[in-house]
C-alpha cells in the first residue's frame, strides 16, 4: 500500500501495533548487540556469552528487556555456533549497493569463511522472533546481502546463505548450485527467488514515482484489515 509506505517510512508516524511490540523488538536488540560483541572477540565458552549479555544488560538503554527469552535465544546460538565462531571475517558489516540508478543499503549479522576454502562465505542472518520470514522477504533479504557483500569484497564468493531463527526448531539454510541458491538439507523450502532482486528494483521505481506524484491508498480491504496505520484513512 502506497499510502502505508508513505506513513511508516517517510513521515515515521506510530502505528497502533507499535507498543505492542516494541519490547520484543528491544529484546531482539538487545540479542544481537551480545551475538556482536560474543563473534567479534571469537569466544569459546557459554560462559563467556554470559559474561558479555551481562556487560551489555548494564547499559540502560536495555532497561525492561526480557532476559529470560533473550537468554534462551542465547543459549541457541551457542548450541548451533559454538564450533563455528573461530571461522568469523565479519560482524555488523553495512553494505550499499547501487542497482538501476538507485542505491540499496544492508546491514548484515555475520560473515564467516567457509572451512577449507580460501574465498567463499556464509553470510548469517539472526532473527530472534518466532515469525518465520516468508519466501519473498528472505528472498529478497538474503539475496541482496549476496550481492551487496560482494559489491563491496569482490574477492569473495557467497557460497551460503543462513537464516538464524533462534526462537524455533533449526535455521535455514540455502547453498550456491548451478547458480541457484537451494534450501540445504531435508527442507522442502524451494530455492530462493532469483527475481526477488529485479522485483525490488520495480519496488523502487513505483516509490520514486509516487515520491512525485503522491502516495495513494490501496484498494485492496484484505491489506487494510490487519494494518496498524488505517487509522490515519478515514472516508
Amino acid at each position: 500500500c502506497p499510502k502505508q509506505y508513505e506513513l511508516a517510512e517517510l513521515l515515521r508516524m506510530p502505528s497502533r501495533a507499535y507498543e505492542d511490540t516494541s519490547n520484543a523488538r528491544n529484546t531482539g536488540s538487545f540479542v544481537h548487540k551480545v551475538l556482536e560483541n560474543a563473534v567479534k572477540e571469537k569466544i569459546t565458552s557459554k560462559e563467556q556469552l554470559y559474561q558479555i549479555r551481562d556487560s551489555v544488560a548494564r547499559e540502560p538503554e536495555w532497561n525492561g528487556i526480557n532476559h529470560e527469552t533473550a537468554t534462551g535465544a542465547l543459549d541457541v546460538f551457542w548450541e548451533r555456533n559454538k564450533n563455528t565462531i573461530a571461522s568469523n571475517l565479519m560482524v555488523e558489516k553495512r553494505f550499499t549497493l547501487p542497482l538501476d540508478g538507485f542505491n540499496f543499503k544492508g546491514f548484515i549479522d555475520r560473515v564467516d569463511l567457509i572451512p577449507g576454502t580460501k574465498n567463499e562465505v556464509e553470510i548469517i542472518d539472526y532473527k530472534t522472533g518466532r515469525n518465520e520470514p516468508g519466501p519473498d522477504e528472505r528472498s529478497k533479504q538474503l539475496l541482496l546481502y549476496a550481492r551487496g557483500l560482494e559489491h563491496i569484497h569482490p574477492q569473495y564468493k557467497v557460497k551460503r546463505l543462513t537464516l538464524e531463527l533462534l526462537a524455533l526448531q533449526s535455521p535455514r539454510i540455502f547453498e550456491l548450485k548451478d547458480g541457484k541458491y537451494e534450501a540445504a538439507g531435508n527442507s522442502r523450502m524451494g530455492a530462493l527467488d532469483g527475481n526477488a532482486i529485479n522485483n525490488m528494483i520495480e519496488t523502487a521505481k513505483l516509490i520514486a514515482h509516487d515520491y512525485e506524484h503522491g502516495f495513494s491508498k490501496t484498494t485492496d480491504g484484505n491489506t487494510c484489515k490487519d494494518c496498524g496505520y488505517k487509522l490515519y484513512c478515514f472516508e
